[in-house]
């Protein structure tokens, strides 16, 4: 939540992204498809399942490629610090607007 709007993801539903804009009616749903990075290699619709071990296939394809050396590893440790970052901030959020100014290293 912001104030700008929300995003709400579930895992059990991997394949949605559920948007509202802040003085918009309602959310809007958007489905993963084949314009999505590596998706199309899964399926070639929108809507389609992708699950957790399609993910886990696309992650050990791109750590085998970074230990090869034909591309970076991602997240590295840099992003991985922005994602904490951001979670530490989601849970001290609780009854507080905070931004993330407040978790900046």
């Amino acid at each position: 939540h912001g104030s700008d709007g929300t995003l709400v993801f579930d895992q059990e539903n991997m394949n949605e992204l559920w948007a509202h804009q802040a003085g918009q009616p309602g959310f809007v749903r958007h489905l993963t498809g084949p314009d999505q990075p590596d998706f199309a290699a899964f399926c070639p619709g929108a809507g389609h399942n992708f699950g957790f071990n399609e993910q886990k296939v696309i992650e050990c394809r791109d750590l085998m490629r970074a230990i090869d050396c034909q591309g970076p590893a991602t997240p590295d440790f840099a992003q991985g610090l922005e994602i904490e970052r951001v979670i530490h901030a989601m849970a001290v959020s609780d009854g507080r607007a905070v931004t993330m100014k407040e978790f900046q290293g």
